[in-house]
């Protein structure tokens, strides 16, 4: 052989050696969350076996962009946990955040107006008690949003904290924390507690109004907090149950508003005790001052977490049997949507997000040895929940792309507040 011949074969070797371990990425994907701006305009967070991901559908489910911010989420074993502890919030079809508490004790809040194409970053330091834990995001308009930091829980107790934001996420500022970290004693009573309160949400009404909702771990019965000052004070808000749910303890999830000044609400919940469980929902119309309970006790074994209304009449939920039942009165009574839904036997989550009350998508999530020992797929329904048709099975539909015009952010660290 020429020295010029081993020379050249040498060369192809070590080029090859040096491929990156990812040069054939996988493309199996895994939605975890949805959110339909437009019939058209789908927001997803989801994962695959290189990390975690932000994608935006802008024709309604044949293509995918990836859109997620440079560096927003690391890859490697601990992805699945991170896609619990992260959140997005889309407010239309181009504007939309997303957070995530990073490794060095800050969280990280990206902002963008132009569907993801560009991206601008706040971040803002927390206690080490955070590390491990979630946050939720909600923003009410371009400019106010709010913010609830969430630590690991451990013996029933829990850290949390609020914040909030009036430049569109640019600067953050802290609102309250938890009963153990609030200082003297009239601080602590206007905190949220730090035992036996585990939050599932955050919702505000308006700049000023405001709810916590959280899972049951004793007392109260029903864990709901309110406050009315955009979040310095919180206040244990009193729900009374029916009496033939006299003794049993609920899980509460957010409220959604509807209508002029959003004074129309549901508030759904979960109740039990030992192995009796019932489907509750909540109406206000006075913007959450007071509330007034509806039994569901005709949906059998409703999951409560996965419900969803699109207006002040028209919700649905989950049932036993992988039923889905709706109400057309606000609750007052539940029948189901149509023939059981093609969702597939095995399907341990259903997530539920309508633009109309004939136009929905669900998002179903099962095990089954897909990426992380998981699948999920996309359904859509085009009248009211009686008939579905796939969208995806078992993952992403089509092969997303990155975005062409994505382009590197300004880091913008700002304080506390």
């Amino acid at each position: 052989m020429s020295a010029f011949a081993s020379l050249l074969l040498l060369f192809l070797l070590s080029a090859f050696s040096m491929a990156p371990a990812d040069a054939a990425p996988d493309q199996t994907w895994l939605l975890r969350r949805i959110h339909l701006s437009t019939p058209e305009i789908v927001w997803a967070m989801g994962e695959s076996g290189r990390g975690l991901a932000l994608f935006r559908s802008t024709d309604g489910e044949r293509r995918w962009d990836d859109v997620t911010p440079e560096g927003f989420f690391h890859s490697g074993e601990d992805r699945e946990e991170e896609a619990e502890d992260a959140d997005f919030y889309a407010l239309s079809g181009g504007t939309a955040w997303a957070a995530l508490e990073e490794a060095d004790g800050r969280v990280r809040v990206e902002r963008t107006g132009d569907g993801g194409r560009h991206w601008q970053r706040a971040t803002f330091p927390v206690r080490e008690e955070f590390e491990g834990g979630g946050v939720t995001l909600q923003f009410l308009n371009p400019s106010v949003g709010f913010l609830l930091l969430m630590g690991s829980p451990a013996a029933g107790l829990m850290p949390k904290a609020t914040y909030r934001t009036r430049d569109g996420g640019r600067t953050w500022e802290q609102t309250s924390s938890d009963a153990a970290s609030a200082g003297p004693r009239h601080q602590q009573e206007k905190a949220l507690p730090y035992g036996g309160f585990y939050p599932t949400g955050l919702t505000f009404r308006d700049s000023l109004h405001g709810w916590v909702t959280a899972s049951n771990h004793g007392d109260p019965d029903v864990p709901l907090y309110r406050t009315s000052d955009g979040g310095w004070t919180w206040r244990l808000q009193t729900l009374r149950l029916p009496p033939r749910y006299a003794g049993f303890g609920a899980n509460t999830y957010p409220p959604v508003f509807f209508g002029p000044g959003k004074r129309d609400g549901m508030l759904p919940m979960k109740v039990f005790h030992d192995r009796a469980k019932g489907f509750l929902v909540y109406v206000t119309h006075d913007g959450g001052r007071h509330w007034q309970g509806r039994d569901g006790w005709d949906v059998p074994e409703a999951e409560a977490k996965g419900c969803f209304f699109v207006d002040a009449e028209h919700g649905w939920v989950t049932g036993a049997r992988e039923r889905l039942y709706a109400t057309h009165d606000g609750g007052g009574h539940w029948s189901p949507s149509g023939p059981r839904p093609p969702f597939g036997p095995g399907a341990e989550e259903v997530t539920l997000d309508f633009l109309t009350p004939q136009l929905g998508w669900a998002l179903t999530g099962k095990t089954d040895g897909g990426t992380s020992g998981r699948s999920s797929a996309l359904w859509r329904t085009q009248d009211g929940g009686r008939h579905w048709e796939a969208v995806s099975a078992g993952g992403l539909p089509g092969r997303p792309r990155r975005h062409p015009l994505l382009k590197k952010r300004r880091a913008v660290p700002v304080g506390p507040g």
